[in-house]
């Protein structure tokens, strides 16, 4: 199994690998098979430099930051998906389903 397809398979799992010095810590240690974790032996060396040239790099940079935008019926954050000007999700929802002919 080559490095890459290690660091796939335990993001599938919801495994997160950590570094310090020349160790691999990974967590949760439960969903680790025995396979998976002699893969990891075998290529620990490529994955400490993966892991520690990973964490190098500033988190999110990759991605301009979205400007903060409200809802105007509450004041609450927009969701990425809403539009602007538009009601955030909980107030579509309470309109939908609380209220269908509106607050009374």
């Amino acid at each position: 199994m080559t490095a890459a397809a290690i660091l796939a398979e335990t993001e599938r799992r919801g495994i997160r690998l950590r570094t310090d010095g020349s160790m691999i810590d990974c967590r949760p240690k439960k969903a680790i098979c025995p396979e998976l974790l002699e893969a990891i032996r075998e290529r620990k060396p490529e994955l400490i430099s993966h892991l520690q040239q990973s964490a190098s790099r500033p988190i999110g940079c990759a991605r301009p930051p979205e400007p903060h935008r409200r809802c105007p019926s509450c004041g609450g954050g927009l969701q990425r998906d809403d539009a602007d000007n538009s009601p955030c999700f909980t107030c579509r929802w309470s309109r939908e389903h609380l209220w269908p002919q509106g607050p009374q």
